[in-house]
């Protein structure tokens, strides 16, 4: 699975989960990126623990309306 942490034009966060079947999606924006990680751990993210981050970064295809911000995950 490939997760992406997208900031909106507006400033605010979502998650994005991708494998070769679908792609799900935060169903809200978030004010703070902590709180969208938050959240995605609640969907199935699974973050490595502060000072070990470790693996490879969650990266997604820019568009107009968002940028992407690496995430280390572990794998």
């Amino acid at each position: 699975m490939n997760w992406d942490f997208l900031q909106r034009y507006d400033e605010s966060w979502i998650w994005r989960c991708a494998d070769r079947h679908q792609v799900t999606e935060s169903r809200r924006n978030f004010a703070a990126l902590d709180e969208c990680i938050a959240d995605a751990v609640h969907h199935g993210y699974i973050a490595a623990p502060a000072g070990r981050r470790t693996g490879r970064s969650a990266h997604a295809t820019r568009s107009p309306s968002s940028k992407t911000v690496p995430i280390k995950q572990k794998n």
